[in-house]
């Protein structure tokens, strides 16, 4: 349950989970939303990625054929929840058909916008110190807990 994510386009954000708390610092907003993880849907929808869980067992998975994001040595999966979600209408995944790893993630909500993400230089398991999944938020920031209705990654 420990991840980390540093954004740094199109402005800088900092996602931190140490296993119990799910922590988003926007610097420029100067505040952190935080919230358990365990009383949340964002552990159904994000546990693949720290390798719990099973994705067939929360969407039903398509391979797509023809997709513009497809390429030389790229699959794409489109993701539908199986619960409906507020947050998501589908997920596509573009992966590495040799090594298995998302290179690609493209999320689309109900209103047909996209947040497009790619992971560069994946690392897994590579002996990374618990100590760089802790967050403590910086003094002067605003603190939010999250619900549904406010919590945007």
């Amino acid at each position: 349950g420990l991840m980390r994510w540093n954004y740094i386009s199109p402005r800088k954000k900092q996602l931190v989970c140490d296993g119990k708390t799910l922590w988003i610092y926007d610097p420029a907003q100067k505040q952190v939303f935080y919230r358990p993880i365990k009383t949340s849907a964002v552990p159904s929808a994000v546990s693949f990625l720290w390798g719990k869980g099973k994705i067939t067992s929360d969407f039903f998975v398509a391979i797509v054929q023809g997709s513009k994001y497809a390429g030389p040595g790229l699959k794409v999966l489109k993701l539908k929840p199986k619960v409906p979600s507020s947050n998501f209408k589908h997920i596509i995944f573009v992966v590495d058909a040799k090594t298995a790893v998302v290179v690609q993630t493209i999320v689309y909500d109900h209103l047909k916008n996209k947040n497009h993400y790619f992971f560069l230089n994946v690392k897994a398991n590579t002996g990374v110190r618990d100590s760089r999944f802790r967050f403590t938020p910086p003094k002067g920031v605003r603190l939010i807990k999250a619900t549904d209705k406010n919590l945007r990654p």
